[in-house]
């Protein structure tokens, strides 16, 4: 900081001097090269006026014949007007063929007779060199007006322009030069006062001191003698200041009815509210401030999730927030419910300090979803035994009747049947919703991804006997550890989709793979595909897309309860593990399932 400090001070005194020292250099220039065009238009006028004059004098005898005059004339004339008492001649160069000779005679009304100007005719806006004169030829009297080029090119200041640039270039890199040096030596003795003053100093007049040298037009000298004054007062004031706002900034959290608890890396605390102290510490210290975590707060699964905060050392490659984690918490009166979530705390300079952890109350809406789970299951358990009873029922009515009583009532009896089935797996499917919901606990267990995934296609072809499904495996993965009930959930759910939606005649691919610390699942058919607008809802339940997958019109049992999916959701969720799918429509469809691996 002192360093850039230093840097910052250099160069504030090293634009002052090469500033100055610059501006003189250009003042200078600027009037050395207006004085030299000045000399150089003087001395091209008085040569020009001698040229006109002896080229008079030689052509005096063409003076009568215009014609052959003005072919004579010299290269750079514009115009000519040669007056006497009866007679004129005039001469104009194409350039001022367009101008009226009053207009061009306009510009001589600021030149005395036997005198020369740099004029510009504003009637005909162009800047030349005029010269006015008179001559005598025997007893008659001619008065002259001649114009001019007057351009850079003629007047040789081009040249001279190019050598003073040069000669500028040259000086300017010696000022320069000089300018380092001297702005070097300049800021030794403001840079040893500087780093005086930081000693002195704490951080926030330090800041207020570089923003000073940074941004302020005043000169060092000026900032450095303010901060002397001000210290000792803004001293005081930060105190009181920082005292006012830790007043604030605890009220604000006890006001806050969610426990709040916040420690540095080593896990110690930096502060809490009243309702962390009153819902979840066990002990009453007053002057926590500085006590591990653990000596006001005794619990297993809160431990657990804190010392994963503290020793995940990848997680600022990731961002501030932390993976939030539901604990329940078994208080003297009651059971709670919290889901605590965390964020790293960094200060100004984004340097790491810690991490707050803020608890949910999450209990009413764990009571509402015990609640909601145990109606499912018990509403799928109280309507499958009536359809139980209704397709046994028509399946003996069926039994009992002879084949002429059965004439035109079999179509009946069948979709009684299916509806009965379709119920059932209706049923059955929230029951395994249900199920998966209410599962608190993850079973680790070996799987063979090969003998599962050909369990699965037996039964999907059992179900579906009349579909001509080609099988594809790709197994080349190690026995693993994981719930094989969700796995086996998730492969027979998106298995049987592709079955329902692929038609008579497709083929199917399921492949395994293991990217470092999970396995990969693919399920991807050739079937007719889901269109876009459809994906992302592909996974809410009972969200179907008929109208876009063609299913077998002659096996009406291939149609959904819609709650595949969700299934799979629920339970890839349950796992921790993510599922996306691909689709293109008349292309086919991939499902993609990241379980990740439980050593």
């Amino acid at each position: 900081m002192i360093n850039n400090v230093s840097r910052q001070v250099f160069l504030k005194i090293f634009r002052r001097v090469f500033f100055l020292q610059l501006l003189s250099l250009l003042v200078i220039f600027f009037v050395t090269y207006k004085t030299t065009k000045r000399l150089i238009e003087e001395n091209f006028a008085i040569n020009t006026t001698e040229h006109i004059h002896k080229f008079i004098k030689k052509n005096q005898s063409y003076i009568e014949d215009e014609e052959n005059f003005c072919k004579n004339l010299p290269i750079n004339t514009e115009f000519i007007l040669i007056l006497e008492s009866n007679k004129k001649i005039s001469c104009l160069s194409k350039n001022f063929r367009n101008f009226s000779e009053k207009d061009i005679l306009h510009g001589f009304d600021k030149v005395r007779i036997g005198t020369h100007e740099y004029v510009r005719n504003r009637r005909i806006k162009k800047n030349n060199l005029y010269i006015y004169f008179s001559f005598e030829k025997g007893i008659k009297n001619y008065s002259v007006y001649y114009i001019s080029q007057a351009n850079p090119e003629n007047i040789g200041t081009l040249e001279i322009k190019k050598r003073l640039f040069y000669l500028f270039i040259l000086l300017f890199l010696i000022v320069s030069l000089l300018s380092y040096i001297s702005s070097k030596k300049l800021s030794k003795p403001v840079n040893s006062i500087i780093k005086k003053i930081f000693k002195l100093s704490n951080d926030y007049e330090e800041r207020n001191l570089i923003e000073k040298i940074e941004g302020s037009h005043d000169s060092e000298w000026e900032i450095i003698e303010t901060s002397f004054d001000r210290t000792q007062s803004a001293n005081e004031k930060l105190a009181s200041n920082l005292t006012m706002e830790i007043t604030k900034f605890q009220v604000l959290l006890d006001a806050i009815s969610d426990p709040i608890l916040s420690i540095d890396p080593k896990g110690r605390i930096l502060f809490a509210n009243d309702s962390f102290l009153e819902i979840l510490s066990t002990s009453r210290l007053e002057n926590f401030i500085g006590l591990f975590y653990l000596d006001i707060a005794r619990h297993y699964e809160l431990k657990d999730y804190l010392d994963t905060v503290l020793n995940d050392n990848n997680s600022d490659n990731q961002g501030n927030s932390k993976p939030s984690k539901e604990i329940k918490f078994e208080l003297k009166n009651s059971t709670k419910y919290f889901l605590v979530k965390s964020n790293k705390l960094n200060n100004v300079d984004g340097n790491h300090f810690g991490y707050v952890c803020i608890f949910n109350d999450i209990t009413k809406l764990k009571l509402a979803e015990k609640m909601r789970v145990d109606f499912v299951g018990n509403v799928s358990h109280e309507i499958r035994t009536p359809l139980t009873s209704i397709k046994g029922y028509v399946q003996t009515l069926s039994a009992m009747m002879s084949s002429k009583e059965k004439e035109g009532k079999e179509d009946i009896f069948d979709i009684i049947e299916s509806n009965c089935d379709r119920l059932t797996n209706l049923f059955n499917d929230l029951l395994s919703l249900s199920t998966i919901d209410s599962q608190t606990d993850v079973n680790h267990e070996p799987i063979n991804v090969r003998l599962l995934s050909e369990q699965v296609v037996s039964n999907a072809k059992n179900v579906f006997p009349d579909a001509q499904v080609d099988i594809e495996y790709d197994t080349n993965v190690e026995d693993f550890y994981s719930d094989s009930i969700l796995v086996e959930n998730i492969l027979q759910n998106l298995v049987s989709n592709s079955y329902k939606y692929i038609g008579r005649k497709g083929c199917l691919k399921i492949t395994w793979k293991q990217i470092d610390d999970k396995i990969l699942l693919f399920v991807s058919d050739d079937g007719q595909g889901i269109p876009a607008e459809h994906l992302p809802r592909l996974f809410e339940r009972f969200y179907r897309v008929d109208q876009s997958r063609v299913r077998d019109p002659k096996h009406i049992d291939y149609g959904g309860s819609g709650l595949g999916l969700s299934i799979v959701k629920s339970s890839i969720n349950k796992l921790g593990g993510k599922v996306s799918v691909k689709s293109e429509v008349s292309k086919g469809t991939e499902f993609c399932v990241e379980i990740p691996l439980k050593h």
